[in-house]
């Protein structure tokens, strides 16, 4: 769960890393072995980090206006859809990525199909995964994409559906949860 977890990382802070998704992936896959582990991707995201607090002022970004919010979650949905749909690993996709007012809508299917499970085995499983997810990566997020989106007063939602379309779980991030 955690390669899972920390393959979906990567593709939230592709804006502050590279101009294109490949080039990211390109960035962090140090051993160049096409894979990224977890530990690629924890020195990618501290490398990103650093590179974003050298390049920013000491000053704190306030909420920029509507037509500048709309620009930038215009550039990260446009950029994004040029890779989808994009396979994080064996059994996570990001299918979709989609602007809703001032949110920025990431959707991730995972290769399960819960209408198989007993009955109420998915309502206990929803909750459990966002138990284990959101928790990772709500600080992830914090820590790659804050200066960039998040401090803009963007917020982010991330949506995991099994293959049949039914939602499993959704994060939803603000600049406050960076606190």
């Amino acid at each position: 769960m955690n390669y899972l977890v920390a393959s979906v990382l990567t593709i939230f802070a592709f804006p502050c890393l590279a101009t294109t998704l490949t080039e990211q992936f390109s960035r962090m896959d140090l051993n160049q072995d096409g894979v990224l582990s977890e530990s690629e991707f924890l020195q990618g995201m501290q490398s990103a980090q650093e590179k974003q607090k050298s390049e920013i002022s000491d000053t704190v970004i306030d909420t920029i206006s509507d037509p500048e919010k709309e620009e930038v979650i215009s550039t990260v949905v446009s950029q994004a859809k040029k890779n989808l749909p994009y396979k994080i690993d064996n059994t996570t996709t990001w299918t979709d990525i989609y602007a809703q007012g001032s949110e920025v809508h990431y959707v991730y299917n995972i290769d399960m199909d819960t209408s198989v499970l007993p009955a109420g085995q998915l309502e206990n499983l929803k909750p459990m995964l966002k138990n284990q997810i959101c928790p990772v990566i709500i600080p992830s997020m914090c820590k790659s994409v804050r200066e960039v989106v998040l401090k803009k007063g963007i917020a982010l939602m991330m949506h995991y559906q099994d293959k049949t379309g039914t939602e499993l779980t959704s994060c939803y991030i603000t600049d406050a949860d960076c606190e």
